[in-house]
């Protein structure tokens, strides 16, 4: 089973279609940073505001303690984080550069997204989880080889697996 995705990594790959879902989900990660950027998330607070609001409904005990505990007390960091983490990751993934990191710091960064607001139903329930499969497509497959400035990096350094 592992032998497929381990090669995987090592084939060049030719489908336009995912390049296109790497460059879709790239668009909104930059939309979403770039709208709390000019928004003035980060220097409102919004982040605080939104997790004393969150933190109240999450259902899951260890994950609640780790935002009461570290991410409350560092909403400043946390702010800058997930601003610029969002702006980065959309610029990386819409040009295909280090395609493979930025998928999996996107994966990590809609998980804890999924984790915080996973007692809310219907499509904001939702979301995430469409987001976290999207990822993994493009982290097991060579989507920045495609379309992407992955595909030149790996030319001059193949051993290197981030592309």
């Amino acid at each position: 089973m592992f032998d497929g995705v381990k090669a995987n990594f090592k084939e060049t790959s030719y489908l336009w279609y995912i390049a296109c879902l790497r460059i879709a989900v790239g668009y909104f990660f930059f939309q979403a940073g770039w709208t709390k950027l000019t928004g003035r998330f980060i220097s409102n607070n919004m982040l605080l505001t939104t997790l004393n609001e969150w933190v109240q409904h999450i259902p899951t005990a260890w994950y609640k303690n780790f935002m009461v505990n570290f991410v409350m007390p560092h909403t400043t960091i946390f702010s800058y984080l997930v601003v610029y983490g969002e702006i980065f990751i959309g610029l990386a993934l819409m040009f295909g550069l280090m395609t493979r990191l930025s998928a999996a710091v996107a994966f990590v960064m809609n998980l804890n997204y999924h984790l915080a607001t996973s007692w809310q139903s219907g499509a904001a329930g939702m979301i995430n989880k469409i987001f976290i499969i999207c990822e993994l497509v493009i982290l097991i497959s060579a989507a920045g080889r495609v379309f992407g400035l992955d595909r030149i990096l790996h030319k001059k350094y193949p051993r290197i697996p981030v592309w």
